[in-house]
């Protein structure tokens, strides 16, 4: 009897500890769980953008990188294979792994594709590159009348197309002439094109004396215009090329003065057009302008520098110390507007 009192008492002092556990041992409510789960949603909705646009990032900057390769490789085979002044070069049915478009670019299918055009000399005038999410383009056009530049009937043809990529937040880098856009794509506020312009002829080049610059008084911190090679350390002005080498001088500047063009001094062209001034010619114009994005618009870069120079015929560029700058510009720019 006693050992059975006992053994009901041992299972009674177990039950009463059961149930103090399970008192104890608390589960989530039903508000915690929603809490926990809005939480994740939020999370996710903060890190899938940021994810998604890192990788799109990555995409383009392979797109750029791969383009670059495929161009150097293109031009080998030319300087290998092409006679001047004839049609006996044939662009290859591929670049390394790019296979040759049948038409231009845009209308190509494939993974990846390119297409290129030379003229009589074997010059690249046009390249694209296309790698399925995104196409980098490359086009050189010279104009000998500055004053007004006829453009091609293809590029005439490519103003709305490009229009409605800025006005979806594409953006530009324009430089020499190409900164006449800047009208017909409606990047400034006046809709007017540099009012100051000329050039020369790319068969005879004006070879300079000296080395050739601009300033940047102000806009020293700007992101293009880092890496760049100094002269004696000054970081307020940019040289360009040096003595000997073979330039054009083609320019699309904005004049200020109260004499002509319209904008009587720097604050009402800002005013006039939008645009923040980069850098400056020596006789004030603005040669380099920014034009943040208005609305749903993209952000562009005008380089209209006559220093701005890619291109000296007959001269070995890769020996001029400061023709550096031109390439680290462009590269500067093209990761700015990449961000």
């Amino acid at each position: 009897m006693w050992v059975a009192n006992k053994k009901r008492w041992r299972d009674s002092r177990m039950l009463k500890r059961l149930r103090e556990n399970r008192k104890s041992k608390k589960g989530f409510t039903l508000v915690e769980l929603i809490v926990v789960i809005v939480i994740i949603l939020v999370l996710a909705a903060v890190m899938v953008p940021s994810v998604t646009k890192y990788v799109a990032k990555a995409n383009k900057a392979n797109c750029k990188a791969d383009a670059a390769t495929t161009l150097t490789q293109l031009q080998v085979n030319i300087t290998d294979n092409y006679t001047e002044g004839t049609t006996a070069y044939t662009l290859p049915n591929t670049i390394g792994n790019a296979s040759k478009a049948t038409d231009h670019i845009t209308t190509a299918s494939g993974n990846p594709t390119y297409f290129a055009t030379l003229d009589s000399e074997g010059t690249v005038t046009k390249f694209s590159y296309q790698n399925g999410k995104y196409t980098a383009i490359w086009w050189h056009f010279h104009a000998d009348n500055g004053d007004n530049p006829p453009l091609p009937d293809d590029a005439k043809a490519a103003v709305e197309k490009f229009k409605v990529y800025y006005q979806n937040g594409g953006n530009l880098l324009l430089t020499r002439y190409a900164t006449f856009y800047i009208k017909d794509l409606s990047i400034a506020k006046d809709e007017r094109v540099p009012n100051n312009s000329w050039g020369g002829n790319e068969d005879s080049p004006e070879i300079t004396s000296s080395p050739w610059s601009f300033p940047i008084t102000g806009s020293e911190s700007h992101p293009l215009f880092q890496d760049l090679r100094w002269k004696d350390g000054d970081k307020s002005t940019v040289y360009t090329c040096d003595a000997g080498y073979a330039i054009t001088n083609s320019t699309a500047q904005w004049h200020i003065g109260t004499d002509w063009g319209g904008y009587a001094d720097l604050n009402e062209w800002r005013n006039l057009t939008g645009g923040i001034d980069l850098a400056r010619g020596g006789d004030g114009a603005v040669v380099i302008a920014e034009f943040e994005p208005r609305a749903n618009s993209g952000r562009t870069i005008c380089i209209g520098s006559g220093c701005y120079d890619w291109y000296g015929k007959g001269v070995d560029a890769s020996a001029d110390y400061y023709h550096y700058n031109v390439e680290q510009m462009t590269l500067n720019a093209i990761n700015y507007l990449c961000k």
